[in-house]
């Protein structure tokens, strides 16, 4: 049996939402792959974890 549940979503309460999602997630991607560049020796370390 199922029971039905109240909701708070919806109407003028909602916070406005400013992720973007090409530019946010380029950010990231482009974030994380220059700290991985950084560290440049951790790369042989990465491919001994995956390897075995």
């Amino acid at each position: 049996m199922s029971e039905p549940i109240p909701s708070i979503y919806g109407g003028a309460d909602w916070r406005a939402n400013y992720f973007r999602p090409v530019c946010d997630i380029t950010r990231i991607v482009l974030m994380v792959a220059g700290k991985l560049l950084r560290r440049g020796t951790e790369w042989n370390g990465l491919r001994r974890s995956r390897v075995g």
